[in-house]
Parts: C-alpha cells; sequence; structure tokens
C-alpha cells in the first residue's frame, strides 16, 4: 500500500475543491470513495468522475471493502480517502487503516449539530470520538482547502466547549 494516504471527511464526496485543489498541492493520483450507498450507484459515481483529471484514478468501494481496496495499490499510488461522515471514518480506523492526515472538509449542518466553522458542524458524540482520535495521536485538521491555514480540531474543541 502507498505510503501517502490521507483522509477527507467530506459529504460531498468528489467536487471542484478535491480535484483541483486538493490533488494538485499533494499530488494525489487516487481517489478512494468509501461509501456504502454510493460504491453501487453508478450514476452517481459517474456525475462525479466527470470532474476527475485524467491523472487521478477513482474507485468506489464499500466500507467492508476499504482495507482490501488500499492493500491492493502499487506503493506509488498518492491517496486520498474520502468518507462522508466521522462514523464512517471511525470504521476504517478500527479497520486498522492508518492516515498521515485526517482532514474534516465539509460535514454539513442538520438537527443536533453545531457549527464548528463554514463548512463543518458536529454531534455532541462526533466531538468527543475527535477529541479521543487526537489524544490517540491522529493528526486531524479542519480545512475546506489546502491553502488555508492547518487548523488542529482539538484546538478548535476545546475553545467551543
Amino acid at each position: 500500500m502507498s505510503k501517502f494516504v490521507i483522509a477527507r471527511v467530506d459529504d460531498r464526496f468528489i467536487h471542484g475543491q478535491i480535484t483541483v485543489k486538493w490533488c494538485r498541492c499533494h499530488n494525489i493520483n487516487f481517489l478512494l470513495v468509501v461509501n456504502d450507498e454510493l460504491a453501487t450507484n453508478k450514476v452517481r459515481q459517474g456525475l462525479m468522475d466527470m470532474g476527475v483529471p485524467k491523472s487521478v484514478t477513482s474507485r468506489y468501494v464499500r466500507l467492508s471493502h476499504a482495507n482490501e481496496a488500499l492493500a491492493s495499490l502499487p506503493e506509488d499510488k498518492r491517496i486520498m480517502v474520502i468518507v462522508a461522515s466521522i462514523h464512517d471514518l471511525e470504521i476504517l480506523l478500527k479497520q486498522g487503516i492508518t492516515f498521515s492526515t485526517i482532514i474534516l472538509g465539509n460535514i454539513g449542518m442538520a438537527p443536533g449539530r453545531k457549527h464548528f466553522s463554514a463548512s463543518v458542524s458536529l454531534t455532541n458524540s462526533e466531538v468527543e470520538l475527535l477529541k479521543s482520535l487526537t489524544e490517540q495521536g491522529h493528526i486531524i485538521e479542519l480545512r475546506r482547502q489546502p491553502d488555508d491555514t492547518a487548523n488542529s480540531i482539538l484546538n478548535l474543541l476545546n475553545e467551543e466547549h
């Protein structure tokens, strides 16, 4: 498996910020979208793939197949794993998947969520999980775009609570 794997929590999955800014900034050449619903929805995959440059490969897998998909990739791949939620991220971490960095990019507002930035809203249980993950040594940043200042989620959570 590649030595460079970042995770992004983004409920929009693949879009312009990912394909233009993130892929260019980090020389990402492989996008692995891990989502049970999207893994079987060829229409949505096709729509997202319209914006993926030819230099980048995209693949869509179920949560239960993420570890296998990552293990099968050559070492030269620079991978961004994209999940829709903190819960999905937790599942991947429990499977033993490790990331150099975890980026919280876009988690929309919904009942029971509190705004932590213009693009990230979290429930109390997600806040507690993120605190726990940072205490375990995971690097978790809140950034919409790669040129935004990296803001450690732990600092932001401690300011808010």
